[in-house]
C-alpha cells in the first residue's frame, strides 16, 4: 500500500547530520527544510504489514508470538534523488541522506498507526533487525514472508541490507494489556550497545541519557 506520512521529524534529520540541540546555522536549517520537501513531493512511500498470533522460528524474532511485521521504503524516487544530489553537491547529498532518514521514519510511524488501529490493543515500541540481539540475518525471512519483493519492489544484498537504501523492516509486539510505561531512554532501548549517536557522544532526542 502507499504511505502518505503524518509528519516530518524536522530535528530527526538534523540529527542525522550532527545535530546535539545547538544553535543550528540558518542556511543548513533553510536547505534541511527545502530538501525535505521537494522529498516530500518526489517520493511515494509504500508500505506491507502482516499481523502473526506466532512467528515461524526463521525469523529469530525478540517475540513469538502476538506480533505485527512490516516493510516500508521510500522506493527508488529517493534513489534517484540522492544520486542527483551526490553528483551535484557532496553536502547537498549528505543533507539529501538525512532528510530520507527521517521520512522513512516518519512512514514507519504511519504504518505503526494503521496496524494499531486494525488490531486494537495496546502495542511495544517497534524494532527492527540488525540492532540489539535481533540480527540481519533474519531479513530474508521477514521479507518472504510479507512477500515485500513483490509487494512494494525490496530486495536483499548477499550482505542483508536492503535496497532500496531507504527501507526498514521491523516489528511491534501487541497484547491484551497495556505495556510497561519506560521512559524514552538509553537505558531502555534495543540499540544502545550499537547506537551511533550515543558513539558521537550525542543523543537520537529522547529525554533522559541513563
Amino acid at each position: 500500500m502507499e504511505i502518505n506520512p503524518e509528519g516530518f521529524d524536522l530535528r530527526e534529520a538534523l540529527r542525522c547530520l550532527g545535530w546535539n540541540g545547538g544553535p543550528i546555522p540558518e542556511e543548513l536549517l533553510t536547505s534541511v527544510r527545502q530538501t525535505a520537501a521537494r522529498l516530500q513531493k518526489l517520493c511515494h512511500p509504500r508500505a506491507v504489514f502482516r499481523l502473526f498470533d506466532t512467528l515461524p522460528p526463521d525469523t529469530a524474532a525478540p517475540v513469538t508470538d502476538n506480533a505485527v511485521l512490516f516493510a516500508a521504503t521510500l522506493g527508488l524516487e529517493f534513489e534517484r534523488f540522492a544520486r542527483t544530489e551526490s553528483l551535484r553537491d557532496p553536502a547537498a547529498a549528505l543533507i539529501a541522506d538525512a532528510c530520507g532518514s527521517a521520512l522513512i521514519e516518519a512512514v514507519c510511524d504511519t504504518v505503526e498507526d494503521h496496524a494499531r488501529l486494525l488490531v486494537g490493543k495496546p502495542f511495544s515500541r517497534r524494532v527492527s533487525p540488525g540492532y540489539g540481539a535481533w540480527s540481519l540475518e533474519a531479513q530474508p525471512a521477514l521479507l518472504h514472508l510479507l512477500d515485500a519483493e513483490r509487494a512494494i519492489g525490496i530486495t536483499l544484498t548477499e550482505g542483508c541490507m536492503m535496497l532500496p537504501q531507504k527501507s526498514v523492516t521491523g516489528l511491534v509486539h501487541f497484547s491484551d494489556t497495556p505495556f510497561p510505561d519506560v521512559p524514552n531512554s538509553c537505558a531502555g532501548c534495543a540499540a544502545r550497545t550499537d547506537c551511533k549517536y550515543r558513539k558521537a557522544g550525542m543523543l537520537c532526542g529522547k529525554t533522559d541519557p541513563a
